[in-house]
């Protein structure tokens, strides 16, 4: 489960995804072109990372991946949110 929900004001979103472990680290990005290129954001230790700034009305993609022992795994499909 990935999600991209509305945060409590105008331009944040709330990104959340199922726990890959007690280790586990995960990184983030997003993409306002229509996901052709990615912004990295700051990883986490948590399975969930909020942003603020974004353009209301304008659509935006988000993906992760979670870095555990073994390495980083493949980037999750994207999800798309218009920003509130």
């Amino acid at each position: 489960m990935f999600a991209a929900k509305f945060g409590s004001v105008s331009g944040a979103v709330t990104l959340i995804t199922a726990s890959a472990g007690d280790r586990a680290s995960y990184e983030w990005e997003v993409s306002s072109d229509g996901a052709k290129t990615w912004t990295v954001l700051p990883a986490t230790l948590q399975a969930k990372t909020a942003m603020t700034g974004l353009t209301p009305a304008a659509t935006y993609a988000f993906r992760y991946r979670p870095v555990t022992k073994a390495g980083p795994a493949d980037w999750s499909q994207p999800v798309s949110l218009i920003v509130k």
